[in-house]
C-alpha cells in the first residue's frame, strides 16, 4: 500500500463502537440482571445447575437479594460489576474473563461456565459481532469504490 492509504481491517473505531453493546449482550446472557437472573444461561446456552439448598440459604454479607432465587452466578453485584467495563487493545477489546480469570475458573469448577478457552462468548454475542463487522466492512468498502489497488 502507498503511504497515506488505509488498511481495511476492523480498527479501534469499530471496536469502540460495538464494545459496550457486546458487554451488555454478554451480561444479559450470562447474568440476566434485568430478569434477576431468571433467564441467565451458561456460555454454551445451557441453564445453570441449581444451587444446593445449603448454599441458597446461606446469608452472604454482600448478597444481592434480587438474585437469591435464581441460578445465575450472582450473589453479590461484584462479579456482574466486574464484567461491565472494557479496555481497547490492539486488534479488539478486552473485558471480563482476561481480567477476572480466577473468578471465572472458580465458577467453572462449581459447574457455572461463564466463559472458557474454547467458548469465550455466547453464540448470540458472537453472531452480533460478526453481523456488526460485516456491516462495518461493507460501509468502509463503499467509501473506496472505484479505486485501483495493487495486491501482491
Amino acid at each position: 500500500m502507498r503511504e497515506g492509504e488505509k488498511d481495511l481491517v476492523l480498527d479501534s473505531k469499530f471496536f469502540l463502537k460495538i464494545a459496550a453493546n457486546v458487554v451488555a449482550r454478554y451480561n444479559k446472557h450470562i447474568f440476566d440482571p434485568k430478569g434477576n437472573g431468571s433467564n441467565a444461561k451458561q456460555v454454551d446456552g445451557k441453564s445453570y445447575p441449581a444451587y444446593t439448598t445449603k448454599y441458597k440459604e446461606t446469608k452472604f454479607k454482600k448478597g444481592d437479594s434480587k438474585f437469591a432465587q435464581s441460578k445465575a452466578p450472582v450473589f453479590s453485584r461484584a462479579l456482574l460489576n466486574d464484567f461491565q467495563g472494557f479496555k481497547l487493545i490492539g486488534g479488539g477489546f478486552r473485558f471480563g474473563t482476561p481480567i477476572q480469570g480466577a473468578k471465572v475458573k472458580h465458577l467453572a469448577n462449581m459447574g457455572r461456565v461463564i466463559s472458557s478457552e474454547s467458548k469465550p462468548i455466547p453464540k448470540p454475542v458472537e453472531k452480533y459481532i460478526l453481523n456488526e463487522a460485516d456491516k462495518y466492512v461493507k460501509k468502509e468498502l463503499s467509501k473506496i469504490k472505484g479505486r485501483t489497488f495493487n495486491i501482491g
